[in-house]
């Protein structure tokens, strides 16, 4: 028995030592792994805006070399953009080309520091619709390699955006024309109170896609009476509810009728010369019926 406790305390002690052996091990993995700390890319761009940057904020491991970072982006699914540190060499690919200058690049992008932070940076010219999508930052080395990405969402503001109500068909019409991407339509209605209430009954869209990408868009809703309250109408990005646009009915403002050419009003001044409009016209008919 003697013996065997003295091997199993052997066994213990020689499991401890290869432990502490394998200690310094990790710990110059830890230090030579590549890590990226955070990227940045603007949430929300409006078509043909003047430039957006893009960084990746990286931290190298002691060991790190023969660096490689890239750009990805989803449409492409290959780099359009990438950088060679060691090598000083910059390339731009896909849907980057004729957006980014190199030399803007080699200024945002360092791996010089002491505490091994480093930067990869680009900037965007004159973004469009097709540089939307999910942007990943790959940085790799001979030892190690990280990835992180985020989205990017080139909106265009609508190009007009109208709400009326008509009073033959007994509809508010709220018509929002060369929008991107989709929006979310909502339809309020003012209390007497001022606040603002969702209309989501009797209510209908209609989407329709334009030969250059954008949307216009129809939302309906049936009210029998030309309504006294105050209605709005809101054009919004689904993803964190950003407004793109705003429009208004307020009775006895003056909205025009739909499809009508005469600018007849729809507020309860325009109703009032409607009836008369209409007046007249039986007025007239019943007397040459007298007549005949």
């Amino acid at each position: 028995m003697p013996g065997a406790i003295n091997s199993s305390r052997n066994s213990s002690l020689l499991c401890t030592f290869k432990g502490l052996a394998l200690l310094p091990i990790l710990a110059i993995s830890a230090t030579s792994a590549v890590t990226i700390k955070d990227v940045q890319v603007p949430r929300y761009v409006e078509n043909a805006s003047a430039s957006i940057d893009f960084t990746c904020e990286f931290v190298r491991g002691e060991m790190d070399e023969n660096l490689v970072l890239r750009w990805v982006h989803s449409g492409d699914r290959s780099p359009v953009f990438t950088w060679i540190p060691e090598q000083d060499i910059f390339q731009v690919f896909g849907v980057f080309e004729g957006h980014v200058s190199v030399d803007e690049a080699r200024k945002m992008s360092s791996t010089k520091s002491e505490d091994l932070t480093s930067k990869f940076g680009v900037r965007l010219r004159q973004p469009t619709t097709v540089h939307e999508g999910t942007y990943k930052c790959y940085v790799t080395s001979v030892a190690n390699s990280d990835e992180r990405d985020q989205q990017l969402i080139i909106y265009v503001n609508p190009r007009d955006t109208k709400l009326y109500y008509n009073i033959e068909r007994h509809m508010m019409t709220c018509r929002i024309q060369g929008v991107y991407p989709v929006p979310k339509v909502i339809l309020y209605r003012s209390s007497k109170k001022g606040d603002l209430i969702e209309e989501t009954k009797y209510v209908k869209r209609e989407d329709k896609k334009n030969e250059d990408g954008t949307y216009d868009i129809v939302v309906r809703k049936y009210i029998a009476q030309p309504p006294p309250e105050r209605f709005e109408c809101w054009t919004v990005l689904d993803v964190n509810y950003k407004v793109l646009a705003k429009a208004h009915y307020t009775p006895g403002e003056g909205s025009i009728l739909e499809n009508d050419s005469s600018g007849i009003e729809a507020g309860p001044n325009g109703r009032f010369i409607y009836l008369i409009v209409l007046w007249i016209a039986l007025t007239g008919t019943l007397t040459l019926l007298l007549t005949l």
